[in-house]
């Protein structure tokens, strides 16, 4: 709990303009568990509900509803529930976020239909005006975040609870400033929010390219003019005479990461400080440091990661995340989390590539249908992939690391892109809420 100096400070926000006030959000919003379901509970229609992967989605700007974020479960499960149900005004929050950047995501129901809150949310239902979507854009800064991530439950996934958000403050204009806010950010928004969708189309047709080059390569070979016959496996097709399949646990032993609590969160510098690797940390096919977690605990051997080691997401709230996976490049003390998966074989470099190929996209249909998307180590072992002689797989790869490497290049130019307009949206949007720049009058 906090203390009341702490409540009363508004160091997260500055200066509070004249005619605002600081209010803790339980004084504006009542507070519910979103539906107690599963995957297994979505139907092709029924009640509409959103539930965290969709408000992770990186498209999704959480100051409206769109129809990408619905889902459906049959009506007797919602209606089983009616503290779910968010009215025109609510908010929708993500109960858990696998990074620290997504904590406090959340969806706001600027509609009038019906609509309930899905697995790992927490509804937030109006008090008093139904007029909140100034509070959609303040939810969105780091500034109001920094609140919620002091008093974070866990590490493993950053979980956020009712008394946290309740405990939380907000600034509070008056009705007329926030309606000018309001429309002085969604006229300057709409065009960046245009544009970094251009952006990620691109990003998506390069990744899209990407995954067909490589997918070709690992089930055709490189020369066009060998003979082919049937491999039997869906996702492979034909495949060149020579080459064999083989299931992943013939040529790797694999095991999950490390699970660890709070408790046995460490410092980077601290003796025996090991360094977590979470999904977070792949980037591009490579292990990168960033939000980094460091944990001091007796670790088994093997589940100390070593150059050559691959890493592999098995467990993430978005279905195309799951398989990500990259090359350990070098020794350091390093291990892999709890929702990772650990592969360890002299193939690596070639299992990469098949991962990378269409051969996840064949298998997401099968994940575990839990409230979270899951790859189990024992589905990873059974994975079917094709395998040419030693001497191609070295061609293979070596045309691989030369084609991709020039398709990343062009991912992460626009991904830098896209990086500036986020950031110049995020001040706009900080400078707006916090009555920085004047929004009324059209003076902005």
């Amino acid at each position: 709990m906090r203390t009341r100096s702490e409540i009363n400070s508004t160091e997260w926000f500055g200066h509070i303009p004249n005619g605002w006030e600081m209010r803790p959000i339980k004084a504006l919003f009542r507070f519910s568990k979103g539906l107690s379901i599963t995957k297994a509970d979505l139907s092709e229609c029924g009640a509409p509900v959103i539930s965290y992967g969709q408000i992770h989605s990186k498209d999704y700007d959480g100051t409206g509803i769109t129809e990408s974020l619905i889902r459906y479960v049959p009506k007797s499960i919602a209606q089983s529930s009616n503290s779910s149900y968010v009215k025109h005004g609510g908010f929708i929050f993500a109960d858990t976020s696998e990074d620290l950047a997504g904590v406090g995501n959340c969806a706001y129901n600027d509609g009038n239909e019906d609509l309930f809150g899905g697995y790992h949310t927490i509804v937030a239902n109006p008090l008093l005006s139904s007029e909140n979507k100034y509070f959609a854009y303040l939810f969105r800064t780091d500034a109001w975040r920094k609140q919620l991530r002091k008093q974070l439950v866990d590490v493993k996934l950053f979980s956020v609870n009712q008394s946290i958000l309740g405990e939380s403050y907000v600034a509070v204009p008056p009705l007329d400033v926030q309606r000018s806010i309001v429309a002085f950010l969604d006229s300057r928004c709409k065009p960046i929010n245009e544009a970094i969708a251009r952006h990620r189309m691109i990003i998506d047709k390069l990744e899209d390219y990407r995954k067909a080059v490589i997918t070709k390569a690992v089930t055709k070979g490189l020369d066009e003019s060998a003979p082919m016959k049937d491999s039997g496996i869906e996702w492979i097709g034909s495949m060149p005479a020579n080459w064999s399949t083989t299931k992943l646990k013939f040529l790797c032993m694999s095991h999950n990461g490390v699970d660890y609590n709070s408790q046995d969160l460490c410092n980077q510098n601290d003796d025996n400080s090991l360094f977590v690797i979470r999904s977070s940390n792949l980037v591009n096919g490579a292990v990168v440091h960033g939000d980094d977690v460091y944990i001091n605990k007796p670790v088994p051997k093997n589940m100390l990661l070593r150059k050559g080691d691959l890493v592999i997401v098995r467990t993430n709230g978005s279905r195309r995340l799951v398989g990500k996976c990259a090359l350990v490049t070098k020794n350091e003390k390093a291990t892999a989390g709890a929702f990772m998966l650990i592969c360890r074989s002299s193939l690596n470099p070639y299992i990469y590539w098949a991962l990378n190929s269409s051969l996840l996209s064949f298998h997401r249909g099968h994940f575990d249908t839990t409230t979270i998307n899951q790859m189990s180590n024992e589905m990873l072992k059974n994975m079917i992939i094709p395998l040419p002689p030693h001497e191609q797989m070295i061609d293979i790869m070596t045309y691989l690391d030369y084609k991709c490497a020039a398709i990343n290049e062009g991912v992460n130019r626009q991904e830098q892109v896209i990086a500036r307009l986020e950031e110049y949206r995020r001040s706009l949007i900080f400078h707006a809420v916090t009555g920085r720049i004047d929004c009324t009058g059209g003076a902005c």
